[in-house]
This record gives C-alpha cells, structure tokens and sequence, in this order.
C-alpha cells in the first residue's frame, strides 16, 4: 500500500503498522486492517459522511467500531477505525455449522431491534429511499435479478414499488445485514460494521438482506454448504416467513446496485 500521498495526521495515527487488504464484500472502498485498526479510502469527496454520523451515534448502544480519524484529502475519503474482533458470519467455520450461526444471525437482528429509535437521526423508511432513488432514477441499471422478477427497466421496477408499499413495523435498522457485516466470536455476537445505510426501517428489511445473504453464501451463489435451511432465521426470530415483504425489500435493494 502506498502510503506517501496520505494526510500527516494519518500517517501519525497509523505509526508504521503494516496493513494488509481486505477484499471481502462490494462497497467500492478500499479496505486495509491491521490486528486492531481498519482503514477505507474512496475516491468520493463525502463517501462516509452518514457512516461515521451513525458510528458516532450508536458509540454505546451497540458493538460497532470506534472513529479514530477521518478527512477529505485530495479529494478522497479516509475513514480510519478500530477493528471489529471476531469472524465475519460468512467465515466458514460458522457456514459450517449453521445449528451455531442461525440463532447468532437471529441474536444480531433482535440486538438491532433493541435499540431505542426515538433519538435516531436517520429515517431509512422505504418512503425515504424511494424518494432519493427517483432523484437519480436517469442513473439506474437493470439488474438479472429485476429481469427474472419479470421487471424489464428500473423505472418500471421503482413505480410498481412506489404503488405497492408495505404497512411498516419500524425498528432501527442496519440496511446492509449481509453476513460479511456482522462479526461474531465463539457463539456470541462481536458487533456490526458497515452502518452507512443505517437508520429507522421496516424491520423486514434488514431480514430480506441477512436472510438472501445466508441463502447465498450457502447456495453455491458464493459458496456451498450442506444442510443450511436459511428458512429456520424465521424459526429462531420466532416469526413466520412473510414472503412478500422479503420480495419487496429485495427488490429495493436491486435500486441501490
């Protein structure tokens, strides 16, 4: 990693600890960590603005990394944090033996839920994302997976979303809960990372996400693993299966790809 175009201040923060790069999970960041601190770089001006407001926010109320540092420097974004200790919930000590990791991806979810949203800065509401995706709609792209939901354009995708809310049961919200982004040690939860997308939301749409992404890390979409029934999250949620509002959100999230 080069390192001779950073802010002093960083320099200084990282004191010569070797940091090695992460390649796990899609964010378009560039991730480097070292046994105890995590550091993103994105060539966009104000990348991690509503990660670091949300990291701020829940500093107390759930496991999640500490801001260390954080700047705008020729025009990239540094963010710099502790690490989260533990294994991302796609490591495949857990993929293996989903009996230990379904009711820990149960326990995330409810630990999410318990948060007090009265104070929460952020509405994460499918009003809300809909709204900022109509601003940009120009910019969308069709994804396989609107195709084979029988959606030929994003803009006909977003009006049947716009025409067929879901009555909300509003908690505090992820808005990213794929496995890479929770942590967990032994059979205990460690926290979450990646909480730019955090915020007040229907309950369902951070289950849609946690639940797609047990399912396709297990699959053979990214990996295979016998005798994983994603289906027993609802089990250990203690819920039964809505399949509609699982369709919605996913397709949602396809707006955001």
């Amino acid at each position: 990693m080069r390192t001779d175009n950073f802010p002093k201040e960083l320099l200084a923060m990282i004191n010569g600890q070797a940091l090695n790069k992460n390649n796990t999970g899609m964010s378009g960041s560039e991730v480097y960590e070292s046994d105890r601190i995590v550091l993103k770089i994105h060539s966009s001006a104000d990348c991690y603005r509503d990660e670091i407001r949300m990291l701020k926010w829940l500093d107390g109320l759930l496991p999640v990394p500490k801001v260390l540092y954080n700047c705008v420097f020729a025009g990239k974004s540094y963010l710099l944090m502790t690490k989260m200790q533990g294994k991302m919930a796609c490591d495949a000590a857990y993929l293996s033996s989903p009996e230990v990791l379904i009711p820990l991806l149960a326990d995330a979810l409810k630990r999410l839920w318990s948060v007090d949203i009265s104070c929460c800065p952020v509405k994460r509401t499918a009003d809300v994302e809909l709204a900022e995706i109509a601003v940009r709609s120009e910019t969308l792209k069709t994804t396989p997976f609107m195709l084979e939901e029988g959606f030929s354009s994003p803009a006909e995708l977003l009006d049947y979303l716009s025409c067929h809310r879901c009555e909300d049961e509003l908690v505090f919200s992820h808005g990213d809960l794929c496995l890479p982004n929770i942590f967990l040690t032994g059979e205990k939860l460690s926290g979450f990372i990646d909480t730019g997308d955090a915020g007040i939301a229907d309950k369902w749409r951070d289950i849609a996400l946690c639940w797609r992404s047990l399912k396709h890390n297990t699959d053979g979409t990214y990996g295979r693993y016998e005798g994983v029934d994603p289906d027993r999250l609802f089990d250990e949620l203690g819920i039964k299966k809505d399949s509609k509002k699982l369709r919605y959100y996913l397709l949602l999230d396809e707006l955001f790809h």
